[in-house]
């Protein structure tokens, strides 16, 4: 019976959580974030080993990796320094930045559970952050990975890899639905 409620608030969480672009200029409540950041601990995590690190930052560090973030992007893409001056200020303004870090460890095949647990651990803190009337975006830019972010955070590369930047804040607009396949496309029964 539990399993076969429809039109949960948990099921109404899920279908209507976007991914959020832009963000208002309003604090990110304590409380929230701490039990988004701790719904992460609840994510599938087989064999247990608790593969992240997740890291707050704050105004110094937030500005340092908005200014290696805007400069990479000038670099890559040839912008102008005035592009890389108004990216840096759109990262500075999003309320929260956390990074999230994977612990490595074990075998290739150990890896990949603890990436696919840290991925289902970000999505628990979008979902929890979504039903308090927040959004966020997880970035993977390539940009992240430069080596003077992990020494900014205190991270040995060898043993630890940023999978990604997370962005917090209450939305300023909630993007439409993107384009989704049809059930039948991705789910199917054997015989």
């Amino acid at each position: 019976e539990y399993f076969k409620v429809k039109n949960t608030e948990l099921e109404k969480i899920i279908f209507e959580r976007r991914t959020i672009h832009e963000f208002q200029d309003v604090p990110v409540e304590e409380s929230v974030l701490y039990r988004a950041v701790e719904s992460v601990i609840y994510a599938p995590n087989h064999k247990l080993t608790f593969p992240w690190q997740i890291i707050r930052l704050g105004p110094n560090l937030k500005t340092k990796i908005a200014s290696t973030i805007a400069r990479k992007k000038r670099l890559d893409k040839n912008l102008s320094e005035a592009a890389e001056a108004t990216i840096k200020n759109q990262f500075i303004r999003i309320p929260e930045m956390l990074i999230f870090v994977q612990k490595i460890g074990g075998s290739e095949f150990q890896q990949k559970e603890d990436y696919a647990a840290i991925a289902c651990g970000i999505q628990n803190f979008g979902l929890y952050l979504w039903g308090q009337g927040y959004g966020c975006k997880w970035s993977t830019t390539q940009a992240i990975q430069d080596s003077s972010i992990y020494q900014e955070l205190g991270l040995d590369i060898k043993v630890n890899t940023i999978v990604g930047l997370i962005f917090v804040g209450v939305a300023k607009k909630i993007p439409p639905i993107s384009a989704r396949p049809e059930l039948n496309q991705v789910f199917s029964k054997t015989k």
